[in-house]
């Protein structure tokens, strides 16, 4: 029975992380389009599933140090909005500075 509960529970566990993954990929490209940088959503995806590495951690963390913290999972958003925010500001970044050495040249 409790092989069970550990299986479903790492199956759960997978699809929330797919689930979020999804809306925050799409929130990802709503950013990509406010800055410009002409992303896909293919590409939004892949920051995406990196951008859940640290917040996932802070949530395990969360859970075993201090469970009755309620505002926990408004940090965990927080983290990975910020993370998009700032990848694809990173990626602007350096899709300018490759135009300007195009131009250069």
């Amino acid at each position: 029975m409790g092989i069970f509960i550990v299986l479903f529970g790492l199956i759960y566990f997978f699809l929330s992380k797919l689930c979020t993954a999804v809306v925050l990929g799409l929130v990802c490209l709503l950013f990509s389009a406010v800055q410009n940088t002409g992303l896909k959503y293919e590409q939004t995806f892949k920051i995406t599933i990196y951008a859940l590495t640290i917040p996932t951690l802070f949530q395990a963390l969360h859970q075993i140090l201090a469970p009755q913290f309620y505002y926990g999972r408004f940090i965990y958003y927080c983290i990975a909005l910020l993370y998009l925010w700032f990848a694809v500001r990173a990626i602007r970044i350096k899709q300018g500075e490759d135009s300007n050495k195009d131009i250069a040249l």
